[in-house]
């Protein structure tokens, strides 16, 4: 089906692919301005399908960007922008801006230096969005970061038209950095990040409501400005509204979670030795499988459908062809997914997201797109 842009032009996207083979594979070395380089001088700038990223480490350890944007490949041409900051929660990434200098290489892209340089230069159809990961977990923390969505973002996300996708982040594998009183891991720790990730989108969803057309304030100093190769500052004339494959009813919540957490609590309690490799070895940060779990459970939401299958093992290291960053310095490479691994973790985002729809359960985790009638 076709979705409108908030340039009123249409964007194709397409249900579940064939499995990926190697040849088609090719199309996912993704780059920050387009998936497919060479597709960006026969399409025009309406057929792709923009999606921004603020986050911290759990989005830039094995570049979650570029990995979705290569699953993406065979559903939309996809080109990505982010604004990421090391260990940031959102109220540190909205007033600190990018960090990524001194974790990228000095000659990778870095991305934009700001949140609202995103917004104002790239222009997102799609934004991508993760807290500190313990911050949804406390009741403090959850009423902090809600008002920071309301107050600092919801301005932006309305100017610019665009949906909102929240990633919900994991349990860690072992309790660190005064996570104790959080609960047992990893299941009473999901359940606190489900809940707050739920607060979050019902506090933004409301927001988003009252601010249409509100222009994006300035902070410390980032007035959105035209970048090289950056797009036009968005307008609200024309808001983007990208439809579910389920017609929403009109108060249906217009925010929707990508369940990360969910899917990884999933992955514990069918394959716990698996579950373990889904991590770095500081607990914390993602291995290139949590990445990929992560990425697919993004798939789905943003798509509502799976990503496609993986052919081979080459296939699946094209996704890492471009990143900018795996594990930390001094840590050991750790392997990618192999086909079996990947098949499996692609079928569990299947279930966590696509059955939750199916269901409509949308009360724990909201899953609408957001709209703004």
């Amino acid at each position: 089906q076709a979705t409108k842009s908030r340039r009123g032009s249409a964007i194709q996207t397409r249900g579940a692919a064939p499995p990926l083979e190697d040849d088609d594979a090719k199309k996912g070395a993704a780059h920050r301005r387009v998936t497919d380089s060479t597709h960006l001088q026969t399409k025009a700038e309406s057929d792709i399908l923009r999606v921004g990223f603020l986050g911290n480490s759990i989005m830039y350890y094995n570049d979650l960007p570029r990995v979705f944007a290569g699953l993406a490949a065979s559903s939309a041409t996809v080109s990505h922008e982010s604004c990421l900051r090391p260990g940031a929660s959102l109220a540190e990434l909205r007033a600190k801006g990018n960090g990524m200098r001194g974790h990228f290489a000095a000659d990778a892209d870095h991305g934009a230096p700001t949140v609202a340089a995103l917004f104002g230069d790239f222009g997102p159809h799609v934004v991508v969005l993760n807290d500190y990961t313990q911050a949804p977990a406390r009741p403090e923390s959850v009423a902090a970061g809600a008002a920071t969505l309301v107050e600092s973002y919801a301005p932006l996300i309305a100017a610019a038209g665009c949906a909102v996708v929240l990633l919900q982040t994991y349990s860690y594998r072992r309790h660190a950095k005064r996570s104790d009183d959080i609960g047992a891991i990893p299941r009473e720790f999901t359940e606190k990040l489900e809940r707050g990730y739920a607060a979050y989108a019902e506090a933004l969803s409301g927001a988003l409501g009252n601010v249409e057309g509100t222009a994006a304030p300035a902070c410390n100093g980032d007035t959105p400005s035209k970048r090289s190769g950056g797009g036009s500052t968005p307008t609200t004339t024309t808001p983007v509204i990208l439809e579910p494959r389920r017609r929403r009813t009109a108060d249906s919540k217009r925010v929707r979670v990508a369940r990360v957490g969910a899917a990884f609590l999933a992955v514990h309690d069918e394959r716990p030795e698996l579950w373990a490799r889904l991590f770095s070895v500081d607990d914390l940060h993602p291995s290139p499988s949590g990445t990929f779990l992560a990425a697919c459970v993004l798939h789905c939401a943003v798509f509502d459908a799976a990503p496609p299958a993986f052919a081979s093992s080459t296939a699946i290291a094209r996704l890492w062809a471009d990143a900018r960053h795996m594990q930390a310095r001094g840590q050991p490479e750790l392997p990618l997914p192999d086909v079996d691994d990947a098949a499996y973790l692609r079928d569990v985002a299947a279930r966590v997201v696509l059955d939750q729809v199916a269901r409509g359960a949308d009360a724990l985790a909201p899953t609408a797109w957001a709209h703004f009638d």
